[in-house]
């Protein structure tokens, strides 16, 4: 990504003769050829992903005339974007440079051109794929001075730039938000606990805490979606009985092993003594607070959050040492690992930057309360 920011684009890029084309482009990705290497292919995908949701649909004249018109997920035939490669080796590159009074210049094009024999069926193709709604804007509004242009040009490359060197972790956020949650999911929880819940602040509580590892943000999206291979799960591709391995008596289930499962003893009530040094007044945790978090503002409910998640990622390491080592770890093993592994956390975001601002003060002292009590607390008595 680094060496296309400074001008070294691959061969797709000179072809287009435009700098920065693969990353100014959101259409599909036929333009990103095998000579690229995998990690770089990555990048310019996720960044044309990121400018989708970044970009809004063109409102004026001025933004019409400076869309790129291939692999532009605003201008697509049958569903796919265009890829004319003959077009914009000679220079057909935007809007601006095929359209004439409001409409699609074919006299401005042929002039262009230096290949005709399919001129015929590529305009209809265009056409067709050209949003109507813009023919409307070009028609209604006068054409801009050459300086406007210019300008406008000037503004769109600030505004690549000023992407580019925005956070990794600020566009991931941003790509998550933007993710249509699957309607089967947001039904089963909706009926689970029935409940109409606020998915915006449910996913930002679950996938975009930043005092959350990255692994245990992954790891609550595949609660969210059912991809977590409990037992009962696997009994259904017949891969396993079906049967809880640390209890030996209940199918296993995301909430038999969250919850339900006896071989938890009293794990939850020794957390929800943690959680009231950061809440006092917080209620009984359950199996809802366990699987969506507590959907409440505020700096404290963050950490929380935390809390609960890390133990549900400490209860799923139990249970895979069960099942792949054979090997039962005690409660006593669970509550300390999970002390030790949340005080590591807690350290990790006390030398974070973040935590370096004014308004993370405040979350400051609540983590160094909680780390202190960490340090004063006893194992769990089997």
């Amino acid at each position: 990504m680094s060496q296309m920011k400074h001008g070294n684009h691959c061969q797709e890029d000179r072809d287009f003769s435009c700098n920065y084309f693969l990353l100014q482009v959101t259409g599909s990705s036929s333009h990103i050829t095998n000579e690229m290497p995998d990690f770089y292919k990555k990048c310019v995908l996720a960044f044309q992903d990121y400018l989708k949701i970044t970009y809004k649909m063109p409102e004026c004249y001025g933004d019409i005339v400076n869309q790129y018109i291939w692999h532009n997920h605003n201008i697509c035939f049958n569903g796919k974007s265009l890829d004319f490669r003959h077009w914009a080796r000679v220079g057909l590159l935007k809007v601006q440079d095929i359209v004439h009074q409001g409409k699609i210049c074919e006299l401005k094009i042929r002039g262009k051109l230096k290949k005709v024999s399919n001129l015929f069926f590529e305009m209809s193709i265009l056409k067709k794929a050209f949003p109507e709604d813009w023919f409307k804007l070009l028609n209604s509004h006068e054409k801009p001075n050459f300086v406007n242009a210019r300008l406008t040009n000037e503004c769109e490359e600030q505004n690549i730039h000023h992407l580019l060197l925005r956070k990794p972790q600020n566009i991931y956020v941003e790509l998550l938000k933007s993710r249509v949650t699957v309607s089967k999911s947001k039904m089963y929880w909706c009926n689970k606990f029935q409940e109409n819940f606020e998915w915006e602040t449910i996913f930002l509580s679950n996938f975009a805490n930043r005092l959350l590892p990255r692994k245990i943000q992954d790891f609550n999206w595949k609660i969210f979606y059912g991809a977590i291979p409990v037992e009962n799960r696997l009994h259904v591709m017949r891969k396993s009985d079906g049967i809880c391995k640390l209890c030996l008596t209940d199918i296993e289930n995301v909430e038999h092993l969250m919850v339900s499962c006896p071989a938890l003893k009293n794990v939850w009530q020794k957390v929800q003594e943690l959680l009231k040094v950061a809440v006092p007044d917080v209620n009984i945790i359950t199996y809802k607070e366990i699987v969506m978090g507590y959907c409440h503002h505020g700096k404290e409910y963050d950490i929380v959050n935390m809390l609960i998640f890390i133990c549900k990622w400490q209860i799923w390491l139990r249970r895979n040492f069960m099942v792949f080592e054979s090997d039962l770890k005690g409660i006593d093993w669970l509550w300390n690992s999970y002390k030790t592994i949340l005080k590591g956390q807690i350290s990790t975001v006390l030398r974070s930057r973040f935590m370096g601002k004014r308004k993370s003060r405040d979350l400051r002292v609540l983590l160094d309360k909680l780390h202190l009590q960490l340090e004063s607390e006893t194992p769990i008595s089997v």
